[in-house]
């Protein structure tokens, strides 16, 4: 995870900074940000709600 971690921020520091009309995570970035995250936390994301009706089937 470390060696990951490095990358990223490598990365982020190499890519040119963003717009100022620009500076929001997309809703599929910030959900890349939320599930990384809660795993490097040590927990799982929740699964999405429209699987929730199938598992108790």
């Amino acid at each position: 995870m470390q060696d990951e971690a490095r990358r990223v921020v490598e990365a982020q520091l190499r890519s040119p900074p963003r717009e100022p009309g620009s500076t929001g995570l997309s809703a599929e970035e910030a959900a890349i940000v939320r599930t990384r995250y809660l795993q490097s936390i040590g927990q799982r994301p929740p699964r999405p709600s429209d699987q929730d009706g199938v598992a108790g089937q």
